[in-house]
């Protein structure tokens, strides 16, 4: 066979060959097919009018999606602000809570401070009501010593307050 040969002549065994002719010819055919549509002599006003529809339609289509991607960037845009706005709001509110916890561990230090501070008070009270009451017992004796004294001297009352001076020396 030649290179001038006919492709329609070319044996069963160089079918890859074929195949790939075959889809260049379509190619040709639908370029053809485009081109005759689109000529104005030959054009089928039906088909022209689809052709215009389809048309119109597609850019349509086509602003549609330029639309949508236009709102989603605005839409993405506010979120962000928004996200921003939050995340500052976090940060201040995470600072503020840092502060609070800051003073309420003062506020506890305080706490425990006044308590210690109580207890002693509290412990003290408690030794001054000792000593009051024993001053207080003291000061009861010396004055029944002091009305005894001054009471006339009878023997059984010597012999009491004797007795009685006996029993405080023990204590």
């Amino acid at each position: 066979m030649s290179a001038d040969s006919d492709p329609e002549e070319l044996p069963d065994s160089d079918h890859k060959s074929r195949k790939g002719r075959g889809q260049r010819k379509q190619q040709q055919n639908a370029a053809q097919t485009r081109a005759n549509a689109l000529d104005p002599a030959t054009l089928d006003p039906r088909r022209a009018k689809r052709i215009l529809a389809n048309r119109q339609s597609a850019q349509r289509s086509r602003m549609k999606r330029l639309q949508y991607i236009h709102d989603l960037e605005n839409r993405s845009a506010a979120t962000s602000a928004t996200v921003k706005e939050i995340q500052a709001e976090v940060q201040r509110l995470q600072e503020q809570h840092t502060g609070l916890a800051e003073a309420v561990e003062q506020r506890k230090a305080q706490v425990d401070t006044l308590t210690c501070q109580l207890l002693q008070e509290k412990s003290l009270k408690a030794t001054l009501v000792s000593h009051i009451s024993a001053l207080q017992s003291q000061l009861a004796w010396q004055q029944q010593q002091q009305q005894q004294a001054q009471l006339p001297s009878h023997p059984l009352h010597q012999q009491a307050e004797h007795t009685v001076q006996q029993q405080q020396h023990r204590q």
